[in-house]
């Protein structure tokens, strides 16, 4: 994980999202500021996106194309580039894009106050294996928020095994290494799907038969790229 840069916030996003959030609890007669059930966010009712068709009240989905514009289609957790595919639906007269995306709240909705699940700098593109395995209703030091975390915090290295794993930087003090340490589990950057992702693109940039620019690599997997030019 790198530190990222928190995008903009879309200046229609309050009308859009966050507005419609909130006056959705209101209907509700809930109050923004009390912790709920994951369900409340679930209950189905009339979108204001101009598709006319009936979608869950998770306003925040309204924001999808918003971030994977502002993150660059890239998880902020493991800054892998999330693929894309067409598929059609039946709902809708296109076909629709899906893929291995997910919206994920850093303060996760379960366990702050609702009036977050509608804010912008709550949200964050992630790849949908590591939100929904491993992130999911984790609580994460705010300092190791990728819009938050310090250069270097948590590095890449080959471990005995020849996997390229994330590894607290060996400059921080223990006490924050234990706990940067933490954060690699709870976001499952050593599991054995990452692991090999990761070990795969390392391959393919040093391959003999590839001769990828500087800037192409760092654009398709900065993480692992920052590890090169350091090693």
């Amino acid at each position: 994980m790198i530190p990222v840069e928190l995008p903009q916030e879309p200046e229609d996003y309050h009308h859009r999202v966050r507005g419609e959030g909130l006056a959705f609890l209101q209907e509700q007669d809930l109050n923004p500021d009390q912790i709920y059930s994951r369900s409340i966010f679930k209950t189905r009712r009339m979108m204001t996106d101009g598709s006319g068709r009936l979608r869950s009240c998770e306003y925040w989905q309204l924001a999808r194309e918003d971030l994977r514009i502002g993150y660059h289609n890239r998880c902020v957790y493991t800054c892998f580039l999330i693929e894309q595919e067409l598929v059609e639906d039946a709902t809708s007269p296109d076909p629709v894009e899906v893929g291995g995306h997910s919206i994920d709240h850093f303060k996760p909705v379960t366990k702050n106050p609702a009036r977050l699940a509608y804010e912008w700098a709550n949200l964050r593109w992630a790849w949908c294996y590591i939100d929904n395995n491993f992130k999911q209703n984790q609580i994460i030091p705010d300092r190791h928020d990728p819009v938050n975390i310090e250069e270097g915090a948590i590095q890449l290295q080959f471990d005995s095994k020849g996997d390229l794993i994330a590894i607290p930087s060996p400059l921080f003090p223990v006490a924050e290494r234990l706990s940067l340490a933490d954060t690699i589990k709870k976001l499952g950057l050593n599991d054995d799907q990452v692991k090999k992702f990761r070990r795969d693109c390392f391959d393919d940039f040093i391959g003999p038969e590839n001769n990828y620019s500087d800037q192409y690599m760092k654009e398709a997997q900065p993480f692992i790229y920052q590890y090169m030019i350091a090693s």
